[in-house]
């Protein structure tokens, strides 16, 4: 065997970082071997010692530093005894052995001269940091730091860098955070240390999200994550960047993803023996399983971590753990408000005490909260001024904090004070959604400015303001309409997961038919739709917000009537504009309403499915001509009623999934149904603004009445282009879209509601999903989606939707012609022929299906389930 000289061991000390797995066999050999020195030995015991802490084996790794120690004690090596005893003790913090690592750094201070000095003052830091001190490992970073400029010990100030970006993002001091990150990566790319430099990288992205900026943080990370990937024994590493995308995601209110994301890092760390680690990811589990509405398994978990936190005597980070406890209780309505609220002020206490600023603003709003429900007024005002001087600088914490001081002097009865918070805290989300570029992101974004709007809401009809109601009702929802639109990344990684997806899902189809197991497949695809999501999410935004003022919407809608709904603890309300002029109107009980939209799509599914008997056929007819009569009349204001005008509808909640053309005060009239009336405005204008002449038209497989509808349609429009089942692959189709005014698309037609962006249209050689269709740099602006379900959507909270249709709106499309429910394809032939011959007549698609629809003075069947979203 040939011996591993003194200036190699030396240097397997340094190459642990970059590659863990090769230093370990390096240096096993040299421990094995004869012709080893004792020098040579414990430099290569030390180097495995780490390189096993690095690989999660913190028992073997403690032995084998604990060896070295002993030879370079006999050795007389104080320098040595020093930094050996600085990397043990990190060690033994992760083994939840704190005091010892300690007492050992006290010692090793002692032992301690120049540059190795620097690295007991890192190690102390690191140290307490994990223990929740951070006023602490600040000043301990700050004499390391000192101590590695004085010395040009460059790969260790990386690393005090690379650990300060973390720790001003606790404190919430975040532009210093994200340029030690930035400062760090930077560092240890120009050394070579690619395992510090992706470190670095992810933690940059931490720093970014904890400003809001989730776009760009989840593009560092993801980034971080593929260079982890390509290098060995990183386990521990992914653990750590899924646990960090966790909270990303949870900030997006991707609840259900982040704990998925959340459980999979502990059982990776659970498998390290790295009890510091461990109680930290069952935290974030906790915190997790709360945002995902499971209180008692959220408490478990904070319970949990709790006991490792004082069984490791880390007593500082035990009210991160309360603070979920305490956010549990009052979710499950457990114990008393104000024993809640007294909880909460003392979590906030000690989280602002040891420099938690955005948890303590978390605490804070909850106990502020809590005093207002039980009525403590007076002690709601003395927290709000203490919030004011502690709260943090991220956008979702000032909202937070905006929405408490609404509440506040919406109790107080200081309306004009209520209605500056809510408009402060609107415009703090609106600034920040739009730095987000996916749709998915924005969307679920929404939501963390509903009950700020819902406030505004409430004090507009106390006030009788109809306008005012109007604008908040559009604060959340119409948000999304007026940002840029943000394209997905245009690369070869996007394109060829798509193209993979739609492979593996054929792949799928085929198995199926002959009755073959898919397992494979199956887990296949749903890597795949998680790789896009996660791709497509590292987007921004591009360009300026659209600037539309209310007034100029109302103004826009020239002769239309618009109602637009909204909930307001439980009761429907109504605002109509009619040529400039806006009124309101209360409703009734929303879950009475409900009950009678889903007896609709009931019926409306009877109607349309090929099976079913004449008399159950009759009898779906007549649930719909009773059941939406009496809506009509209840949802259709007077104003509404009296004329024939067109019509835009604006729906909420549950219905966005209502078949309005089956209402029969409806009959025969032009109706619109949009997310928003910002959103209407913006696809009116788009219409009218492209002057584009040409129409595709294109049918998929699997569909026996698809080519007889091409043949009609191409009758109607003779210039077209025609992709039949043969050749509207999908390539062909995106590429026939960018080009066109008027697109036609018969197909199968399916609805994700799981994951609404994965709702298909089925082409020639697999499914166009959503992603697929944003990647279009311009699409038409009608496209007529002869497709089942292809006009469904989710309702998330705060109004925004996520869907087929309601996407293509977002994408540019000005107007979508498509069925909510299933639909005949024999049956839809006749009424697809009807609505193109009325748009290319020169009808807008709402007055062109009103017509189309009605068959000898009667609704058509086929007809009802179509809804025309947008403009």
């Amino acid at each position: 065997m040939t011996p591993v000289t003194v200036r190699s061991c030396h240097e397997l000390v340094d190459m642990v970082w970059d590659d863990p797995a090769a230093v370990e066999a390096m240096a096993t050999a040299a421990v094995v071997s004869s012709e080893t020195s004792d020098d040579e030995r414990l430099h290569a015991l030390w180097a495995r010692g780490l390189a096993l802490r690095e690989r999660g084996d913190l028992g073997a790794a403690e032995g084998d530093l604990c060896d070295a120690l002993v030879i370079a004690d006999h050795l007389g090596l104080r320098s040595v005894v020093a930094r050996i005893a600085v990397t043990l003790s990190l060690t033994l913090q992760y083994s939840g052995r704190g005091r010892e690592a300690a007492e050992l750094l006290e010692r090793a201070e002692l032992e301690s001269t120049g540059a190795d000095l620097g690295h007991v003052y890192l190690q102390r830091a690191i140290v307490m940091q994990r223990n929740g001190d951070l006023e602490g490992a600040l000043r301990g970073y700050g004499l390391a730091r000192d101590v590695f400029d004085r010395f040009d010990e460059r790969f260790a100030l990386a690393r005090v860098l690379n650990n300060l970006g973390v720790l001003y993002a606790f404190r919430g001091a975040h532009d210093l955070s994200i340029e030690h990150s930035e400062t760090a990566s930077r560092l240890a790319e120009s050394l070579g240390q690619q395992r510090l430099a992706a470190q670095a990288q992810h933690n940059l992205g931490y720093s970014l999200a904890r400003t809001g900026d989730l776009a760009r943080a989840l593009h560092e990370m993801e980034a971080a994550e593929r260079r982890f990937a390509a290098m060995p024994n990183s386990d521990g590493a992914l653990a750590v960047v899924r646990a960090d995308r966790a909270d990303v995601l949870l900030q997006a209110n991707l609840a259900g993803e982040a704990r998925q994301e959340a459980e999979l890092a502990l059982v990776t760390v659970e498998a390290s023996g790295n009890v510091t680690e461990l109680a930290d990811m069952l935290l974030l589990v906790a915190r997790c399983r709360l945002a995902d509405g499971d209180q008692d398994d959220a408490r478990q978990a904070a319970d949990e971590a709790a006991v490792l936190f004082s069984r490791h005597e880390r007593l500082r980070l035990l009210p991160l753990a309360e603070l979920v406890g305490v956010r549990a209780d009052l979710a499950g309505g457990v114990g008393d408000g104000d024993h809640v609220a007294e909880r909460a002020m003392s979590v906030a206490a000690s989280l602002d005490e040891v420099g938690w600023r955005s948890e303590a603003t978390t605490a804070w709003v909850v106990a502020g909260m809590l005093l207002l429900e039980s009525g403590q007024t007076a002690a709601a005002v003395r927290l709000h001024r203490r919030v004011l001087r502690a709260q943090s600088g991220a956008a979702g914490d000032r909202a937070a904090v905006s929405l408490f001081a609404a509440s506040l002097h919406e109790r107080t009865g200081d309306r004009s004070a209520a209605r500056r918070c809510v408009n402060r805290g609107l415009r703090t989300l609106a600034d920040n959604q739009a730095s987000l570029g996916a749709l998915e992101l924005r969307a679920h974004a929404i939501s963390h400015g509903h009950s700020l709007a819902e406030i505004g809401a409430r004090l507009a009809v106390q006030d009788h303001r109809p306008r005012e109601l109007l604008g908040r009702i559009e604060a959340a929802r119409g948000m999304i309409s007026l940002l840029p639109r943000a394209v997905p990344p245009d690369d070869d990684v996007l394109a060829d997961l798509l193209s993979d997806l739609r492979s593996t899902v054929e792949e799928i189809r085929l198995l199926t038919s002959t009755g073959t197991t898919t397992h494979h497949q199956s887990h296949r695809r749903l890597e795949l739709e998680q790789r896009i999501r996660s791709h497509t999410r590292t987007a921004r935004a591009s360009g300026a917000a659209t600037e539309l003022q209310l007034g100029e919407a109302v103004g826009a809608l020239g002769e239309r009537q618009l109602v637009e709904y909204a909930n307001l603890d439980g009761i429907l309300w109504a605002v109509t504009a009619d040529r400039g002029r806006c009124a309101m109107h209360e409703l009734g009980s929303i879950d009475e309403i409900e009950v009678e939209v889903d007896q609709i799509d009931f019926a409306l599914n009877r109607l349309n499915r090929v099976q079913g008997s004449p008399a159950s056929r009759e009898a779906a007819r007549e649930t719909i001509r009773h059941v939406g009569g009496r809506l009509g009349q209840q949802l259709l204001p007077d104003r509404v009623r009296s004329t024939e005008r067109p019509l835009v509808i604006v729906p909420t909640g549950r219905l966005h999934g209502l078949a309005w053309r089956a209402l029969p005060l409806l009959a025969g009239r032009a109706v619109t149904v949009s997310p928003s009336l910002f959103g209407h405005t913006i696809a009116t204008r788009g219409a009218a603004s492209d002057r584009r002449r040409h129409s595709v038209l294109v049918a998929g497989p699997d569909l026996p009445a698809a080519p007889e509808e091409l043949r009609v349609l191409s009758a109607i429009y003779p210039t077209a282009t025609v992709l039949d089942v043969a050749t509207s692959d999908a390539a062909s189709c995106l590429a026939a879209f960018s080009t066109a005014t008027l697109a036609h698309v018969a197909c199968h037609g399916s609805f994700r509601s799981d994951n609404p962006l994965f709702s298909t249209l089925r082409v020639a050689d697999g499914d166009l999903t959503v992603y697929d269709l944003e990647r279009c740099e311009r699409l038409p602006h009608t496209m007529v989606l002869s497709a089942c379900n292809a006009a469904a959507s989710s309702v998330l909270r705060g109004g925004a939707l996520l869907g087929m249709s309601s996407s293509l709106i977002q994408f540019g499309v000005s107007s979508v012609v498509a069925p909510l429910t299933p639909v005949s394809d024999e049956r839809s032939v006749a009424l697809m022929t009807r609505l193109h011959r009325e748009l290319a007549a020169g009808l807008e698609p709402a007055a062109a299906l009103a017509r189309a629809a009605l068959v000898d003075g009667e609704l058509d069947a086929t007809a009802s389930a179509f809804v025309v979203i947008g403009a």
